[in-house]
């Protein structure tokens, strides 16, 4: 189980597990499903088929956005 501070967004490319979330419960993933998490929610994910998975996962924000140095 997983708990972050940020928002998290999953896309499974190709996965058919099962996805826990607090206050949503357990549910089947299908292909090509999002499934966004708001931060601070326990969550997992688990039931995986032997394939494995292929998942896109954007964690936002990321990271803290610094102001770079002009070049001289």
């Amino acid at each position: 189980m997983y708990i972050h501070t940020n928002w998290n967004y999953f896309m499974y490319l190709k996965a058919r597990p099962h996805f826990f979330m607090i206050g949503v419960g357990e549910f089947p993933v299908k292909q090509e499903m999002g499934i966004l998490v708001p931060p601070n929610t326990l969550h997992a994910i688990w039931k995986v088929e032997k394939e494995g998975l292929l998942i896109y996962n954007i964690f936002s924000p990321g990271t803290k956005y610094t102001k770079r140095e002009q070049r001289k």
